[in-house]
């Protein structure tokens, strides 16, 4: 999936997205289309290791699943 847009609440949850990607650690995934309401995991497969934390922008970040993706 590709998240363009996505907001990065703080500078430490920056860094744990950018150390998850570099690192290969799988991350749970939770996102929302209309009132359904979606969970899996997945790899971060594109991270902007050019950016620094910013407040006021949004990043674009692409996730790989690897597994099952589940609607609540």
């Amino acid at each position: 999936m590709s998240c363009g847009g996505a907001y990065v609440n703080g500078a430490d949850s920056f860094s744990l997205l950018e150390s998850a990607f570099m690192n290969d650690i799988e991350i749970d995934v939770i996102f929302s289309l209309g009132e359904k309401i979606y969970k899996g995991k997945g790899l971060i497969t594109n991270f902007p290791l050019n950016a620094n934390y910013n407040s006021q922008l949004k990043y674009v970040i692409d996730i790989l699943g690897t597994g099952a993706l589940m609607c609540e």
